[in-house]
């Protein structure tokens, strides 16, 4: 789960890389809460 959650923010990392104009922070963070909920949603 702990390899999983860094990988979670390397993925975000890169993506804001290529795409600095998207709100990382807010998407992580639904990301995060829907977690519970879908963890396919949150991934995808």
């Amino acid at each position: 789960m702990k390899k999983e959650r860094r990988w979670m923010k390397w993925v975000i990392a890169e993506s804001a890389k290529e795409q600095p104009a998207l709100p990382w922070t807010r998407a992580s963070r639904n990301a995060r809460r829907d977690a519970g909920k879908s963890g396919k949603a949150a991934r995808a």
